[in-house]
């Protein structure tokens, strides 16, 4: 797993799927230089992005269902 990280789910947020992907598409293709790649690959490698990053600042604050 996730030996040598510290790993922190910083939010989380719910909808539909198709939001939800929608969404997720958009975070990534806006912050795609952020993105933190980690040396051992594992399940969510792709979501890491560097602690500097500003994503959470457009991340989605309230279900909009």
């Amino acid at each position: 797993g996730f030996k040598g990280y510290d790993l922190r789910i910083q939010r989380t947020w719910t909808s539909t799927l198709y939001r939800v992907w929608q969404v997720e598409q958009e975070l990534h293709k806006e912050y795609e230089n952020d993105r933190f790649k980690p040396t051992h690959k594992f399940g969510g490698h792709t979501e890491c992005f560097s602690i500097t990053s500003k994503i959470l600042e457009k991340f989605p604050k309230k279900c909009d269902i």
